[in-house]
């Protein structure tokens, strides 16, 4: 009996021994080890084919690349996926169904050139343009301006069938030498998304490159009252790559900074509109990237539209103005018909 004991004694101690040697191994290791957020590590997004995009949080749009710029091969159906769901996170709203004002799609564009130039990825010809005009006309679509869609909104006015937004990013000087006149001759409007920073590098640069000069600060005063162009925002100097890419936050910047530096940068911008008469309601953030601190401050300055770059069709709502609205492309490379067809 005393050597039974005695072996189960040894038992029990071994399998004690046996647990505080797997605690001790195992369970330090798990705990020792930070996580991403402690060690303030970007986390990767979910996307397994778009490895480098950055990390999106499920309650607000995520931060992704601009579709303009693309670095991800897949990083459009990924984009259209995320924002389908939260772009019109302000406006979806599962109980008021019935306060359905309609869809709209967005049309982003950037330079134009004259015929006979070659078009590319972000840049269309004078005659793809009229094009793209004409297949609007002929096939039922109604161009609105963010001013409509506002009074929509407020007013609680349907929108019209197969609503289209036109956008131009960047503030090319052609967006009004050569797409100017034919906005006039649809009677169509477009927004003219400025970057405050390239102003100076317009007409009267001698070392800018024919057909790539950007809008002066006079050009926007000149076109100031002009009812076919709407001008927006596209940051003062954050349209960059490095050392941020986009509005996006430095390695290592913390909140408070981020905040003060978008905000400085973001006013800087809205003063200069002020002092040519313009009151910006659109934010188009550069390269589609933005961040929580971003949304809220330009809440707080009273802009109600903002822009990615992700290509989602919006559906408006009547309780909420919509953010984070998604647009797509129109690259020279493809046909408008095709690039609608997406938005179906």
């Amino acid at each position: 009996m005393g050597n039974f004991d005695e072996k189960n004694l040894i038992k029990k101690w071994l399998f004690v021994m046996i647990l505080a040697i797997f605690w001790v191994i195992f369970g330090g290791f798990f705990t020792a080890i930070p996580t991403a957020n402690e060690q303030n590590i970007p986390q990767k997004s979910s996307c397994k084919d778009c490895k480098n995009t950055p990390t999106h949080n499920t309650q607000t749009c995520p931060s992704i690349v601009d579709l303009a710029h693309n670095q991800c091969s897949k990083a459009a159906s990924w984009a259209q996926e995320c924002c389908q769901n939260v772009v019109s996170a302000d406006v979806q709203n599962p109980q008021n169904k019935s306060k359905n004002l309609g869809k709209v799609t967005i049309l982003m564009y950037h330079n134009l050139m004259p015929n006979g130039y070659p078009s590319g990825k972000y840049c269309v010809t004078t005659s793809q343009l009229e094009s793209d005009f004409e297949y609007l006309k002929d096939n039922g679509y109604n161009v609105i301006s963010f001013a409509y869609l506002y009074q929509c909104i407020t007013e609680q006015k349907p929108l019209p069938n197969k609503a289209i937004l036109l956008t131009f990013d960047d503030g090319y000087l052609t967006n009004v030498t050569l797409g100017l006149p034919l906005l006039k001759k649809y009677n169509y409007t477009a927004l003219f998304s400025v970057v405050g920073e390239f102003c100076k590098y317009g007409k009267s640069n001698p070392d800018i490159k024919r057909g790539y000069e950007y809008l002066e600060w006079e050009d926007v005063a000149k076109y100031a009252d002009e009812k076919h162009i709407e001008w927006g925002i596209h940051s003062f100097g954050m349209h960059h790559l490095k050392p941020r890419k986009g509005v996006s936050k430095k390695y290592g910047e913390s909140a408070d900074l981020y905040k003060q530096n978008f905000r400085k940068d973001t006013i800087k911008m809205l003063q200069n509109f002020e002092k040519v008469g313009i009151k910006p309601i659109v934010y188009a953030y550069p390269y589609g990237l933005f961040t929580p601190e971003s949304e809220e401050i330009l809440r707080e300055l009273n802009i109600p539209f903002t822009l990615t770059c992700g290509e989602s069709s919006c559906t408006i709502k009547v309780d909420r103005l919509p953010r984070l609205l998604g647009r797509f492309n129109r690259s020279g490379l493809e046909s408008l018909e095709s690039i609608l067809a997406r938005a179906k």
